[in-house]
């Protein structure tokens, strides 16, 4: 298994995330976050946090883009030229992509990206 692919510890999801250790313990015991029990160690695939951030079933190939890559609202705010207030709207009804942790939301850039792309197909049948 190659350094990218090792099991990680709750600190790296923490940071991965931008949340606290506390927050990921938390998830992990009510089953939120994927995880892999060796005793009582828990232990984190990267893929498979990546992915849940994306809101995707995990897989070893469902995330194509390097860590780091989460905006926060303000981010997601700043990149697509709209208020802070109105991002955080669309994301609450699902018109943008994204990701709820805690009351925090974060946006995978290349999953907003792609939903620009998507959204301004020329034959009009992109999302709305």
């Amino acid at each position: 298994m190659s350094r990218e692919q090792a099991l990680r510890e709750a600190a790296w999801v923490a940071e991965f995330l931008n949340v606290s250790e506390a927050w990921v313990h938390e998830a992990t015991k009510a089953g939120t976050l994927p995880c892999v029990r060796l005793g009582d160690a828990v232990r984190f695939h990267p893929d498979a946090i990546k992915a849940w951030a994306r809101g995707k079933p995990s897989s070893s190939d469902a995330l194509k883009t390097k860590e780091g890559e989460f905006l926060t609202v303000e981010e997601a705010a700043a990149l697509l030229r709209l208020n802070r207030k109105t991002v955080l709207e669309a994301l609450a009804r699902k018109k943008l992509p994204g990701k709820r942790i805690g009351r925090l939301w974060r946006v995978s850039r290349a999953g907003l990206l792609e939903w620009l792309g998507a959204s301004a197909r020329p034959d009009g049948q992109g999302k709305q």
